[in-house]
């Protein structure tokens, strides 16, 4: 099993970002691809939610997560 590596991103490559939001926590990766018909990871970022935000609906856990990842 080959551990993930994370690489650089270069101006003017799209970058493809994957949200996901459980119950009780989010998470994110940014990715772009690498031409050879795979992405490589650029970023991830995981984040237990505050008890404030627990009471969230599905979609706006979804934005919170698009937040954190914008201010990282």
């Amino acid at each position: 099993m080959k551990l993930p590596v994370l690489d650089a991103p270069f101006q003017g490559n799209a970058l493809i970002i994957y949200v996901v939001a459980q119950e009780r926590s989010v998470g994110a990766l940014l990715a772009k691809e690498n031409g050879k018909a795979k992405e490589n990871a650029l970023y991830y970022l995981s984040r237990m939610m505050k008890p404030n935000e627990l009471k969230y609906a599905r979609i706006e856990r979804l934005c919170l997560t698009l937040i954190i990842l914008s201010e990282s």
